[in-house]
């Protein structure tokens, strides 16, 4: 009599997945885009891209796939050597760009130049408003935006063809700025890094961010970020403002004393900053967006009367004050390595393929208007934080519509994007101001 013997199916415990932005996840990603280099860890086998292995190892894994979707599928060599000659390459781009943004100052540009671009082109907004239909219009138009481009003195507005070749002549001129010497004359490492610089970069930089339902998602993501900042902040610490003379209110009082010293004595710039924290553009901007000065003059004249009465050293210690909870805020490695894993996440969710997700875009009048209500909720929710209570009676609901109004019109909006590229490319690249597009290809720059 056969006796049957029974098989017990074992069942294996399912590995547990990873988080997609873990380390340990990011080193397995990072190994299989690298393979051909035998990647060990990050620090032995691979340059680093930058002063951080954070920033590198989300560098690394958006490179990585970049190469496997766009290079790799059309290169027939061997890919192997490409890849270690693309990774040569692209950790020399990387470093440089870093010393060329260390070369000046980053919360000058912040707080200044870029203020005063979005302070003329807010002037000239208002400006055509102003005289539209009036007999001081010169345009052919009936709307403010086509009085906006008579006006337009960007050398790249003229066509879309003018447009194009400006983008062109920047690439051509940056590309050699940013490779290494040997690979100058090097066709394919041109190729690669001119068409990600102006084919990916640039061009979709441009007509992308001058659309106004781009704007508002910027503007609304920022929004979300300060809302969720706040909701993290109020659960880490429940019962800051039940007592005032708590324990813990007093440990937080400790706290925000011990950072505004250590903010306004240490000092987080390349040079001595000479005159008044209120000559910084964002102030001038900020009062015209809001008409600060009409609905409180008594306190901004008080305000503009104090600072007439600070010292250097008090005008120093501002200044340090604001650059360093600036650097604080956007300025570090935390906001860097989450802006590169945004970009990853959203061009290849599953880390494999490109995806470009077919996002909604609002052609109709009745969608615009719907797409900018939900940027203006989003708006009034982050204004009425406890947070903001103190500046909430400054910004009214008709503040919040004049602003998000001002984007509408892309022609006007590419104007603005235009003009803060080219102060970006300006700082990073000052031999565009020196050398001309011929003495640049020529490499007869003097170093």
């Amino acid at each position: 009599m056969e006796t049957k013997v029974k098989k017990i199916r074992v069942v294996k415990p399912k590995a547990k997945q990873l988080d997609k932005n873990s380390p340990e996840y990011l080193d397995s990603l990072i190994k299989s885009l690298f393979r051909g280099r035998q990647v060990g860890s990050l620090q032995d086998q691979l340059p680093a891209l930058t002063t951080s292995t954070d920033v590198d190892k989300q560098l690394y894994a958006l490179i990585g796939l970049l190469f496997k979707n766009f290079i790799f599928n059309w290169y027939p060599g061997d890919q192997s050597e490409l890849t270690h000659e693309l990774v040569g390459i692209t950790a020399h781009v990387t470093r440089n760009l870093q010393q060329r943004i260390n070369s000046f100052e980053v919360y000058e540009m912040l707080l200044d130049d870029t203020f005063t671009i979005l302070n003329l082109h807010l002037e000239k907004i208002k400006y055509s408003k102003k005289v539209t239909t009036s007999r001081f219009d010169k345009s052919s138009g009936d709307s403010w935006a086509d009085t906006f481009k008579v006006m337009s003195t960007h050398p790249a507005l003229v066509d879309p063809r003018t447009q194009a070749r400006y983008l062109e002549i920047i690439t051509d001129c940056i590309t050699p700025l940013l490779l290494p010497y040997d690979e100058w004359d090097s066709t394919v490492a041109k190729d690669i890094f001119g068409n990600i610089l102006n084919g990916i970069l640039l061009k979709n930089c441009v007509e992308n961010l001058s659309e106004a339902y781009m704007i508002w998602d910027i503007i609304e993501l920022g929004c979300k970020v300060i809302i969720e900042k706040q909701e993290n902040n109020k659960e880490q610490e429940p019962n800051r403002y039940n007592s005032f003379f708590s324990t813990q209110w007093i440990s937080n009082a400790i706290r925000s004393l011990s950072h505004f010293a250590a903010y306004s004595t240490s000092v987080n710039v390349k040079r001595d900053y000479q005159g008044s924290l209120t000559n910084y553009a964002i102030f001038p901007f900020l009062n015209k967006l809001l008409e600060v000065e009409s609905k409180i003059p008594l306190f901004v004249g008080i305000v503009k009367l104090s600072f007439t009465f600070l010292t250097d050293r008090g005008n120093k210690l501002l200044h340090n004050l604001a650059t360093n909870l600036l650097a604080k805020s956007i300025l570090n490695d935390a906001f860097i390595s989450n802006g590169i894993k945004t970009i990853r996440n959203m061009y290849f969710p599953g880390d494999t393929v490109f995806i470009r997700e077919q996002k909604f875009i609002p052609q109709t009048d009745t969608e615009i208007e719907e797409y900018r209500q939900k940027c203006r909720a989003m708006v009034l929710k982050t204004l009425s934080l406890d947070s903001l209570k103190h500046v909430r009676f400054l910004v009214t609901e008709t503040d919040v519509d004049n602003f998000l109004n001002s984007f509408l019109n892309k022609d006007v909006n590419k104007e603005l994007v235009m003009n803060l590229l080219d102060l970006i490319l300006g700082k990073l690249f000052p031999e565009l101001m020196e050398y001309t597009e011929n003495e640049i290809k020529a490499h007869s720059m003097v170093h």
